[in-house]
This record gives structure tokens, sequence and C-alpha cells, in this order.
């Protein structure tokens, strides 16, 4: 293990958005860190607990968005450009 590495990931500016479909056992989210973002879905029902998940650099974001089965709403899309103006 690079102990340089992993404290300077933990360093980088980092934050996470989540939202839901008016439930609360499932939800989605979007987390950036490190200049890369991981897209997610996680369910805590049933028939359904997995979690879907996506990952994307900044520049695959900027340049296509948000990965269309992730569904984010506009608010989020827009909130996580910048923070992406801000911290990328």
């Amino acid at each position: 293990m690079d102990r340089a590495e992993l404290r300077a990931w933990l360093r980088a500016p980092s934050r996470t958005w989540r939202w839901n479909r008016g439930t609360v056992e499932r939800y989605d989210g979007v987390e950036f860190r490190a200049g890369r973002l991981r897209w997610f879905r996680w369910s805590h029902e049933a028939d359904e607990g997995s979690c879907d998940e996506a990952v994307q650099t900044v520049e695959e974001f900027v340049r296509e968005g948000a990965p269309p089965a992730m569904k984010a709403p506009p608010s989020v899309v827009a909130e996580l450009r910048a923070w992406i103006d801000r911290h990328a």
C-alpha cells in the first residue's frame, strides 16, 4: 500500500449527492472524489438488495453529462457542475 497516495486521495476534495424517487427504501447518488465520479443506485428492498454502479471521469461528465441510466435530477447535475468548476 502506498500511504502517501492514500493520504493524497483522502485529502482530495470530495462530496456525495443522494436523491430518491419518493421512497426511503432506495436511493441514487453520485460521489465526486479525486477527479472521478461514481454513480450508484442502492436498494434495501428484499428483492432488490443490490447496488448498480457506473464510474466516470470528470472529463467524460463535462463532455457527455450524467449516465442516462442514473436519471440524475437537473438540480443535482447543476450542483455537480458547479462543484467541478470550483474543485476540479
